[in-house]
């Protein structure tokens, strides 16, 4: 299965990073994935809707700096800042990890909801993230991911085509392919031709990143 998939859109679920790690104990689910490893994405981060009564993860982010979190457009698109916080450093949904309100959202100007182009945005918090053992910024990489790349998705999608919700965090891994055999196989799409700013990868049939919508 090859999936057309700007970097940040899988940021939407959790984050898809480069990985040097070979070796994870647990569950096969995500969808596909296996419960990640304590202190492995200390990175990762759980944005939060919430109401006078309930709040719910709607999607992931990464820190990238002691005051900025990077995650999707789509996530943040026509969301306001007091409407959503963050969790850091939990693995669990359900419990643990340190509350962050957001100051502001930055969402990429030219964010095409059609398309998703440019489908990247920060948030801003109030002070800054308390950086920790379980709490760490994630390394930006700057150079071109080459195709063969084995790449690492965390997240808390869906752990299978039922809609179930895991409260432990997933993990999942894909292989980056060059843009020139991405576009060839995505030839008809409404996401082709994908550009030098977005990432294709190819990951296990029947496995990937769901959209979870989780209340408690």
């Amino acid at each position: 299965m090859f999936v057309q998939l700007g970097l940040v859109l899988l940021l939407s679920r959790g984050l898809l990073g480069e990985s040097d790690f070979t070796d994870f104990d647990g569950d096969t689910r995500i969808i596909g994935g296996q419960d990640a490893k304590e202190g492995l994405a200390t990175y990762q981060v759980s944005i939060r809707m919430h109401n006078k009564k309930q709040q719910w993860h709607m999607c992931g982010g990464s820190i990238i700096h002691e005051e900025w979190i990077l995650t999707a457009g789509h996530c943040t698109y026509g969301v306001h800042a007091q409407e959503v916080f963050i969790v850091v450093g939990s693995t669990q949904l359900s419990s643990g990890g340190d509350r962050y309100i957001i100051k502001k959202i930055i969402t990429h100007e030219k964010y095409a909801k059609k398309d998703l182009r440019n489908d990247i945005a920060l948030m801003k918090v109030y002070g800054k993230i308390k950086m920790k053992r379980n709490v760490r910024a994630i390394k930006l990489r700057k150079q071109p991911v080459a195709a063969g790349t084995t790449l690492a998705l965390t997240g808390w999608g869906h752990i299978n085509n039922q809609g179930n919700v895991p409260n432990k965090l997933q993990i999942l891994f894909f292989r980056s392919i060059n843009n020139k055999e991405c576009n060839k196989r995505l030839k008809g799409f409404n996401f082709a031709p994908i550009d030098d700013k977005q990432l294709c990868v190819r990951g296990p049939d029947n496995k990937g990143a769901c959209r979870v919508s989780l209340t408690y």
